[in-house]
Formats: C-alpha cells, structure tokens, sequence
C-alpha cells in the first residue's frame, strides 16, 4: 500500500499526515519575515518528508476563490514548496488535490443540505441581532448562546466530526484555534486517491 502525504499548507499553520504519523507546523510571521518564513514552511516539510519517506505527495490546490490582501505570498509558499520538494526529491510525484475534490465526497446531499440551511439561519440570526454592532462581549454572549448553531454550519467542523474517532480524539489535543483544522484537512487530503 502506498504511502501518501497529505499536505494542508498555510503561511502560519501546516498539517502533515501520513500513514498515522503527523506534525503541524506553525511560525510567527510577525517574529520572521515573509521570505524566511517560506523557508521555514519547506525546510520543516522536507525534513518531515526526509523522515516519513512518501510514495507520493497530495497538497491541497490553491483556493484562488479567496479573497486575501496576502495571495501573492501564499502562491509564493505553494510554488516554492513545490520547486524545493523537486529540487530534494526530483522523482517524488506530487499531485495537486483541489479542496472540493478531497472535501465534496465527505459530505452526502442531506449533509450539504443542512449544513446550508444552518448557514442561513446563523446568517438570519447575526442579521436580525445586529451581531456587526456588538461589542466584543456581545459577540462572545451570542457565540456561547448560539454555539451548535455556530459549530454545525461550520465546514471545518463537521469535516472534523468525519474522522475515525480515534483521530478525533488525537486532533482534538490541539484546539480549533491552533492548528486542529490543518490537521484534519492533512489528514483526508491524505486519504485521496489520483
């Protein structure tokens, strides 16, 4: 059975899984600039690489939907990763896994369906509560009153409550905030087949 890479590169956060091993790569980059903070970001991925010994990698595409005041440094952190796992490792394939690709086959219709219909009524809710006026303590007020709500029209989360429970619960030692969605995401982008 092959061994796959999954990679979810970001500028601050990256998660690497591979055949139940993983590691999350995190830097400051208010602490280091944004070229050395490309190096980091590959030097860190080809050490994991160094140890892990891929058949083959899987990094998540790059979602040119966003809107980012950054993009240009990201496509930076996608290319140069790219060209120095083909400097390292010239005959290490590495295919290119559109979010969709890896993230639609999770979901069934009935999924998507809810998960739409809870986005319009968080939305409905922030929209008749005012919720861009509150203040901080107003907005935190509405997110512990509204926290399911919040969770289950939440992509990130419910792609987390797909995992084996056992990755779960492993994941979950790292908090929502710091890094646990990267790792989730390496972990299924890992999972795909070519």
């Amino acid at each position: 059975m092959d061994k796959i890479l999954g990679i979810d590169l970001s500028l601050r956060s990256t998660g690497l899984f591979i055949d139940g091993k993983y590691k999350l790569i995190q830097a400051d980059p208010k602490k280091i600039n944004e070229e050395a903070l490309l190096v980091y970001n590959a030097k860190s991925i080809l050490d994991f690489i160094k140890e892990t010994k891929p058949d083959y990698v899987n990094l998540e595409g790059l979602s040119l939907g966003s809107v980012s005041s950054s993009m240009d440094i990201i496509c930076g952190n996608f290319w140069y990763l790219r060209t120095e796992i083909f400097k390292a490792y010239p005959f290490l394939p590495v295919n290119i896994i559109p979010v969709k690709t890896w993230r639609c086959p999770l979901f069934s219709k009935a999924d998507n369906k809810i998960f739409m219909e809870n986005g319009k009524k968080l939305k409905a809710l922030k929209k008749e509560l005012e919720y861009e006026k509150m203040n901080y303590q107003g907005k935190r007020d509405f997110a512990k009153e509204n926290s399911q709500l919040i969770l289950d029209s939440n992509v990130k989360y419910l792609t987390f409550l797909k995992l084996p429970i056992e990755w779960q619960d492993e994941f979950h030692q790292v908090s929502f905030t710091n890094g646990c969605f990267d790792l989730v995401d390496a972990y299924w982008i890992s999972k795909h087949s070519v």
